[in-house]
């Protein structure tokens, strides 16, 4: 006599066999994925606190290459200003050496932009492009002044141009100061980009002054105006 007949379990599992197993297969593939996603989530949750730990070294990082730009374009903005003269050739005004940002910052930079949320991390691209972006105007200025005898007259165009610069590395500055908070887990808020109250320290953190280097406070006045003031 068939098995089945006298074993309902059995006969059940003998017809349902092909369905039973496909079940079993797709519990255990679910139960998988699921612990593999959940694994995933983890790790990228300590690697965005382990990114999110070392970004004050980073942003101190970028401070100094910050604060070193200026002091090289405010040594070049008397260079600029003998560009074209037969008294003081602009060769032979020493201006030290331009600040290169460091790789290993701008990996770091990377990596967090790549690893952090989605608000910290469009910050960090956008702090990331303006250090590029300033390197890559300084580096035009570095080789007009080297080579100035094959550029037109631009005298007044150059000191111009790095009075811009002088503003652009003052903001990246203070873009970078906007970090901190978030780097250092004071709050969970993505940074938000700087206004006037933000901008202005940044004078007195280079050792600048607004009646020393008119033209680029107006400069930066005129990308960040201070608040009004309200008479009584």
């Amino acid at each position: 006599m068939p098995i089945c007949t006298t074993h309902v379990v059995i006969c059940f599992l003998y017809d349902w066999q092909t369905f039973i197993a496909a079940f079993v297969a797709f519990l255990g593939a679910y139960i998988t994925v699921r612990t593999m996603n959940r694994q995933a989530r983890e790790t990228a949750k300590r690697k965005r606190r382990a990114v999110r730990a070392l970004l004050p070294s980073v942003i101190n990082e970028v401070h100094q290459y910050a604060v070193s730009n200026v002091r090289w374009l405010n040594a070049t903005l008397e260079k600029g200003r003998f560009v074209d003269t037969q008294v003081v050739p602009p060769g032979s005004i020493p201006v030290g050496t331009r600040p290169v940002p460091d790789l290993g910052m701008l990996l770091r930079l990377a990596d967090a932009a790549e690893h952090l949320d989605d608000g910290a991390a469009d910050f960090i691209r956008g702090l990331l492009s303006r250090i590029q972006v300033l390197y890559a105007r300084t580096d035009s200025l570095q080789d007009y002044f080297d080579n100035y005898h094959s550029y037109s007259s631009k005298k007044v165009g150059v000191v111009r141009e790095i009075t811009r610069y002088t503003a652009d590395s003052l903001e990246t500055l203070a873009y970078a100061y906007r970090v901190f908070p978030y780097a250092r887990f004071e709050t969970d808020a993505a940074p938000t980009p700087p206004d006037f109250a933000a901008i202005a320290p940044t004078f007195r953190v280079t050792g600048m002054g607004e009646h020393q280097y008119p033209d680029v406070w107006n400069e930066l006045t005129k990308r960040y105006p201070p608040p009004t003031r309200i008479a009584n």
